[in-house]
This record gives C-alpha cells, sequence and structure tokens, in this order.
C-alpha cells in the first residue's frame, strides 16, 4: 500500500480538463475510494472544496483519495454522490 503523502490545502490544484475541471494534489488527480477522478465543469466548485479544506490546515492523500481531514463538507457530497453516480463527479476515471 502506498505511503499517505500529507500537504496543505494549498498543495491543491484546479486544473482544466476535457469536460470541466479537476482536482489535483502533486500533478495527480484526487479521486473517489473506487477510483472515480473528483472533476467538476464549475472550478468554482472545486475552488470552495480547497477553501473549505483550509479551514483544516492540513489533508493526508494516499493513492489519490484524500483521506484525512474526513467530515462533512461540499468534497463528501460530490464524493459520495460520484460513488453513486459517476457522472455527477465528471464521469472520469482513473486509468491503472
Amino acid at each position: 500500500m502506498p505511503k499517505p503523502q500529507q500537504g496543505t490545502p494549498l498543495d491543491l490544484e484546479i486544473e482544466e480538463a476535457e469536460s470541466g475541471f479537476v482536482l489535483t494534489f502533486a500533478g495527480a488527480p484526487i479521486t473517489t475510494d473506487s477510483g472515480t477522478i473528483v472533476a467538476h465543469k464549475s472550478a468554482d466548485l472545486l475552488q470552495h472544496m480547497i477553501d473549505e479544506f483550509n479551514w483544516e490546515g492540513s489533508i493526508v492523500v494516499r493513492n489519490g483519495v484524500i483521506e484525512k481531514p474526513r467530515r462533512f463538507s461540499d468534497y463528501a457530497l460530490v464524493v459520495s454522490n460520484g460513488e453513486r453516480n459517476r457522472s455527477s463527479v465528471g464521469g472520469l476515471h482513473r486509468e491503472s
């Protein structure tokens, strides 16, 4: 299992993609637990997610998944909805 990476929300970035925007960390896409890339047509929503993580001060990412903090937020809503309906998270999937 890959080692977790610690960082700050300032390490999260928004990159333009074919179908909208993708949330990234260290140049790699952030994904849900099942590997769906966290993406949205609104860069503002992704920026709001980053702003919410700023309240926490630090993040822990393992294999593209934000492990900590785990709390109720827009990120949690998008990821949870994406697990049920992948198209709502941009329809992008992690490539092995």
